[in-house]
C-alpha cells in the first residue's frame, strides 16, 4: 500500500489523491492484483492489472507538481506473452468533472528488463507474508528502480525526461527479501537498501546498498 499525488493544499489540509494497493494470497506463485483507489471519494477502485509482478506510484517529472493538484504515474512490472519482463509507466486521469473517478491516460513509456538468456533463480526463505510480489518497484526523484527478487537483479532507470533510460543494473547473487529507496545525500544520486538472503542459510541475511547516479 502506498499513496501519491497531491490535492494542492498545504498544512493540515494536504492530502494524497491516489492510493495503490497490491493484493494476493500468501500462497507462492499466485497472481498479484494491482488497484488504484481515488482518495476521499466513494468511487470504485481502478484495476491496474490482475496479474502484475510489481508496481509503484511515481511523481510526474514537472516543476509545478509540488504546488498544484496532480495525479501520480503508475509504474508496473509484468511478464509479456514472450515471457519477457517489462517495465511500463502509465499516467492516470479523472473520468468525471467531479474528480472522483479514475481512468488510464495512456502508456508513457515501457522497456524490457534484460535479464539475459540464462539466469539463476534463488530460493526464498520462509516468510509468513509469502513471497509476493515477485518484483519490487521503487521510485525516488528521477529514478525508477526495479528489483527482481528471485533472480537477484536490480535495474535503475532515469525518467526525468519522461522516457526510460537505463543508468545501471547489477547482479546481486542472492534472493532479495526486501528493498527500499532513498536519497544518498549527493545531488542526482539515489541509493537502494536491500535485505538479502544468505544462500547457505535461509535464516541468515545481510544488508546491501547500491547507489546510482543520473547521467
Amino acid at each position: 500500500y502506498e499513496e501519491g499525488g497531491s490535492n494542492s493544499q498545504s498544512g493540515e489540509d494536504s492530502r494524497s489523491t491516489v492510493a495503490l494497493v497490491l493484493a494476493s494470497s500468501v500462497t507462492s506463485d499466485v497472481a498479484v492484483e494491482a488497484y488504484c483507489i481515488p482518495m476521499h471519494t466513494e468511487s470504485s477502485p481502478l484495476c491496474i492489472s490482475l496479474d502484475v509482478l510489481g508496481a509503484a506510484l511515481y511523481r510526474p517529472p514537472t516543476d509545478g507538481a509540488s504546488f498544484s493538484h496532480f495525479l501520480p504515474y503508475v509504474a508496473t512490472v509484468f511478464r509479456d506473452e514472450d515471457s519477457q519482463f517489462v517495465l511500463t509507466v502509465q499516467d492516470l486521469r479523472y473520468t468525471s468533472d467531479t474528480n472522483d473517478s479514475l481512468g488510464f491516460g495512456g502508456s508513457i513509456d515501457s522497456t524490457i528488463l534484460d535479464v539475459g538468456d540464462i539466469f539463476e533463480e534463488y530460493s526464498s526463505p520462509p516468510m509468513s507474508m509469502g513471497t509476493s510480489p515477485e518484483a519490487f518497484c521503487c521510485c525516488h526523484g528521477g529514478f525508477i528502480v526495479v528489483v527482481m527478487r528471485r533472480i537477484g537483479m536490480i535495474f535503475a532507470y532515469d525518467f526525468t525526461s519522461a522516457y526510460l533510460s537505463l543508468v545501471g543494473k547489477s547482479k546481486l547473487g542472492q534472493y532479495v527479501v526486501d528493498a527500499a529507496i532513498r536519497s544518498s545525500g549527493v545531488q542526482d544520486q539515489t541509493e537502494v537498501v536491500l535485505l538479502l538472503c544468505e544462500n547457505s542459510d535461509s535464516k541468515d541475511g545481510r544488508i546491501a546498498t547500491v547507489r546510482f547516479n543520473l547521467p
